[in-house]
């Protein structure tokens, strides 16, 4: 998301009025509702619903125990990676997911240069730093280098008891953020730089050997430092079983806006569907309103996501993705992270973009 949701202590700030509407989407990663929003198009949903107080907004954060919804509002939607998803769905949240998608990114087993380690075969008895705020009631940085851990060594026949964990704590979560849009380049640079220190310092510092990262991340301190990939899950041969924190990237609403509002979401997801439509047939623009989303120039989009990101990034709900969801769910449920199970197959909501590809076609 990884895709992290904001939320704001019920102490702090006043219950909102039935009518506001919340549409937000992790700063950090490309969705379609980055390409829809930087295209206007979700600005227009919101214009044209005049009785709505609507928000556009790119934020994230840690959840809170006494609040297991993504947003306050009553109304909202939420495109972001699916770890914190699928632990506020466990925590009894009202909210289902009205679409998912794989636009494969890059998650990395960084070390620095001349430390020896080539291949996962290399990590036996090394150290691997786990960055994460632990404070939070789901740390997710620390299940997601946890996962990408796992399956890297067991490509080697190894497992987590043939390593040594460091956990590196970090005071606040690198995305604490957030921002009126994503054409935010201070608010979106300083994000970076943050997270980039946190996952970097460990290396430089000799804490740690080998270190989790994944998105752009990976690529910049590549560039930056030097840094060498030891592995890479986007080569995992199984995505399936190689589902971590982001992909798949899961499209979030509120069980309110579905029942109440249907015209409402299908209103979004009708101006999504077309984005995607658009993204495929425009490769090059694709990638400058993602790198301009995101604070990156293109090249870094193009290194990180591969030139057809724009064909990667349409809504569905696939056997595969739905497959990769549940997998990933398992695996939070096997590390004691999540308070409870459910069903994958009861959290989807599967009409509303059905009928929103239908209206597509039928233009």
């Amino acid at each position: 998301m990884t895709d992290a949701l904001t939320l704001d202590r019920a102490s702090t700030k006043p219950a909102p009025d039935v009518g506001d509407f919340l549409y937000s989407r992790c700063p950090v990663v490309p969705t379609l509702s980055a390409v829809a929003g930087s295209l206007g198009w979700l600005d227009e949903v919101a214009d044209s619903n005049p009785t709505l107080i609507s928000f556009i907004r790119q934020q994230q954060g840690d959840y809170l125990s006494e609040d297991p919804n993504p947003h306050r509002e009553r109304y909202w939607m939420r495109h972001a990676g699916n770890l914190k998803a699928i632990w506020a769905r466990a925590a009894g949240g009202q909210f289902r997911v009205v679409g998912l998608s794989n636009t494969p990114s890059p998650f990395r087993l960084l070390t620095l240069p001349g430390s020896g380690i080539r291949t996962p075969a290399d990590l036996k008895g090394k150290r691997l730093a786990v960055v994460g705020f632990h404070n939070a009631l789901i740390d997710a940085g620390s299940m997601a280098a946890t996962r990408g851990y796992e399956l890297a060594l067991a490509t080697a026949g190894l497992t987590l008891d043939d390593v040594e964990i460091i956990k590196i704590n970090v005071k606040s979560p690198y995305g604490d953020f957030k921002s009126a849009s994503g054409r935010d380049p201070r608010a979106l640079w300083k994000l970076r730089r943050v997270g980039a220190k946190e996952y970097v310092t460990p290396l430089l510092r000799g804490q740690a050997d080998v270190v989790a990262v994944r998105g752009t991340f990976a690529a910049e301190l590549g560039t930056i430092f030097g840094t060498e990939t030891i592995y890479d899950l986007i080569d995992h041969p199984d995505y399936v079983g190689g589902s971590h924190d982001a992909a798949p990237y899961a499209l979030l609403a509120s069980q309110a806006l579905i029942d109440e509002r249907p015209d409402l979401l299908h209103a979004y997801l009708l101006r999504l569907v077309k984005a995607s439509q658009w993204a495929a047939s425009h490769p090059e623009e694709a990638i400058d309103v993602i790198a301009r989303d995101l604070g990156h120039i293109g090249e870094t989009i193009r290194i990180t996501y591969g030139t057809d990101i724009g064909k990667s990034l349409a809504l569905d709900f696939s056997d595969e993705n739905v497959a990769a969801l549940e997998s990933h769910k398992n695996f939070l449920l096997g590390k004691g992270a999540l308070p409870r199970d459910f069903a994958i197959e009861d959290w989807l909501a599967r009409e509303p973009l059905a009928q929103a590809i239908a209206a597509a076609e039928a233009e």
